[in-house]
């Protein structure tokens, strides 16, 4: 499997850099931290080869279970996006869209495919158009397309730029973004005013003066706007993980974040059908 061969050259990737810390902590003991971090993405590593040796690369759980996930390359979460857990604050969430009849899904910052491909299934009269810069990355989600049957379904493009990137409206539209930051550009009334009319889903980069207070108080006259709450992570531990211990099971869905970027839902307050265009 694509993801298997992977995770196997990253433990030993991993184990060789335990032997020169270890060797180093000798002499620096700061050195320690780094290789309690080294030994502790080695184990994370290692259970999900262990769990997954003779298990079909699909979800096992959440509001994407079925979906079909052994990605040519990764970034990220691997092992949590195959339990299911992966931004497990943000997936009743999603569900809370589910009734709002989309015929388009526009996903800006697709990555390898894992929101476009497990949207895309969750709104399967939608046509997802997935927008991602790294051309490695658009052909990893190519990939997961088409092991999902959704080659036909999933349009990609390279750099979503209103004006130039037309996008016909079949219904309603879902705009869900992930760009590190580029959405305090990006997602402006001013200069891309369609946004009053699509639901949205961000995730928010906050730095120095662009603030998620900042960034929502675009959008208060045309969206209802709520933050999803990453305080509390409570996760249903899926069947594969039961029974291999609590400290094991936490591994196993640690996402490894340096700090939590907020998820903001807006949805249009004129959110309709028709036809419309996009650009």
């Amino acid at each position: 499997m694509r993801a298997k061969s992977q995770v196997t050259a990253l433990l030993g990737k991993i184990y060789n850099r335990v032997l020169v810390v270890r060797k180093e902590s000798e002499t620096d003991p700061k050195k320690i931290s780094e290789l309690l971090d080294l030994l502790v993405q080695y184990k994370h590593f290692a259970l999900f080869a262990q769990l997954f040796d003779n298990s079909p690369m699909t979800v096992k759980s959440g509001i994407f279970e079925g979906l079909l996930y052994d990605p040519p390359i990764f970034e990220g979460s691997l092992f949590p996006r195959l339990l299911g857990t992966y931004e497990a604050n943000l997936q009743p969430h999603i569900v809370g869209l589910g009734d709002r009849g989309y015929g388009v899904v526009l996903n800006i910052g697709c990555a390898e495919g894992y929101y476009a491909a497990g949207l895309g299934r969750m709104f399967p009269d939608a046509v997802v158009h997935a927008y991602e810069i790294q051309a490695h990355l658009r052909e990893a989600c190519a990939v997961i397309a088409a092991d999902n049957g959704l080659a036909s379904r999933i349009r990609l493009g390279a750099e979503f730029v209103p004006g130039q990137s037309e996008v016909p409206v079949e219904k309603k539209v879902l705009l869900f973004c992930d760009i590190e930051g580029g959405e305090f550009t990006l997602l402006n009334l001013d200069s891309f005013p369609q946004l009053a009319d699509l639901d949205m889903v961000v995730e928010v980069h906050p730095s120095g003066d662009r603030s998620l207070d900042g960034f929502m108080s675009r959008f208060h006259a045309t969206h209802d706007v709520e933050i999803v709450d990453l305080s509390r992570r409570v996760v249903a531990a899926p069947r594969i993980i039961r029974g291999i211990g609590d400290f094991n099971q936490l591994l196993s869905i640690c996402e490894f974040r340096g700090s939590e970027t907020p998820w903001v839902i807006l949805r249009s307050k004129t959110l309709g059908g028709g036809q419309r265009t996009i650009s």
